[in-house]
């Protein structure tokens, strides 16, 4: 445990950080699977720590020694924010999520991103606000990710005579 609180509360140089930088307040629990642990789906880091009165450091050693492969989900970025960054031209999109069963994870709860970010971008920023195209969305969310980490493939980008993923979206469908 006392190598977990030291990397906590001084993370290495080219660590994130991000517990610090969110905040007790700004980190919440997904994917417990142990029943002893099921009260803290969906809490925030600062409600586990009262309620197993703790600091926050002792509280997510302890529930992450117990419970290795929980998640969380990190609350950093404002809504108002995200056009803006999303409007830059060197930001890609992807997902860090975890592609999972949904019947495995019956009464859990997972990061939005496990289901939401595509939906998202598509419905929200490019559909309702128009924050990009959707010639642009789709670069930022697959050539772009591609070229970016020197991924040289068929599929990276659309053009005639290439094969190439796509995207089959309902507009009047609500993520």
């Amino acid at each position: 445990m006392a190598k977990i609180t030291e990397a906590m509360l001084y993370p290495a140089p080219n660590s994130e950080g991000l517990c610090l930088l969110a905040g007790p307040d700004g980190i919440q629990f997904s994917g417990f699977r142990k029943p002893e642990n099921r009260k803290w789906e969906g809490k925030r880091l600062s409600e586990a720590a009262a309620g197993l009165k703790k600091t926050w450091v002792d509280a997510w050693a302890a529930l992450v020694v117990s419970e290795p492969t929980v998640n969380m989900v990190v609350h950093m970025m404002t809504e108002s924010n995200l056009p803006l960054q999303l409007r830059r031209p060197w930001v890609k999109i992807n997902t860090d999520a975890n592609g999972v069963d949904p019947d495995s994870m019956q009464g859990t709860r997972l990061h939005p991103r496990s289901y939401g970010n595509y939906s998202r971008l598509l419905g929200r920023y490019v559909g309702e606000q128009r924050v990009l195209s959707w010639g642009e969305a789709i670069r930022k969310s697959s050539s772009a990710v591609a070229n970016r980490l020197s991924i040289r493939t068929t599929t990276a980008a659309s053009r005639a005579g290439v094969m190439s993923s796509s995207i089959r979206w309902n507009r009047r469908a609500r993520p």
